[in-house]
């Protein structure tokens, strides 16, 4: 951006502190580069929204709904989209064994593991062996 002639001033994000630090940056338009948490999940972007910052990348929604890959699953999907076979499992669900079976039983092994609202790859296991599964969930 510089090397096309545009002032950048970079943020280390402090997402307690953006807003002070966007005031204090002099910033007219975000460039946004965050990953994961708050860059990714929209709620960088709703602050701007709430700023009326100009930004780059998707808006709240898109952000919110992509970050989450159940939710995106679904937006898909019933968009007649085509998806790779997915396993939703929940967390509150009590027995491991249970899910890990349910997991062989659908896709053997390997298989990759994912939390369903953490960046790309952030928590992810990729399983080569059944007795890997039950840590990994």
């Amino acid at each position: 951006m510089r090397d096309k002639g545009y002032t950048v001033k970079e943020i280390e994000l402090d997402p307690y502190n953006f807003q002070e630090q966007l005031k204090q940056s002099g910033a007219q338009v975000v460039f946004n580069a965050v990953h994961g948490l708050y860059g990714e999940d929209g709620r960088l972007q709703s602050v701007l929204e709430m700023l009326d910052m100009p930004y780059t990348g998707s808006g709240v929604g898109a952000s919110a709904i992509a970050m989450d890959k159940f939710a995106t699953k679904r937006v898909l999907v019933g968009s007649g989209i085509p998806t790779p076979k997915s396993l939703f499992l929940y967390r509150k669900e009590k027995y491991k064994e249970d899910q890990v079976q349910k997991i062989l039983r659908t896709f053997g092994v390997p298989v990759v593991i994912k939390p369903a609202d953490q960046g790309s790859s952030i928590g992810m296991s990729i399983i080569k062996d059944a007795a890997a599964l039950s840590e990994a969930l």
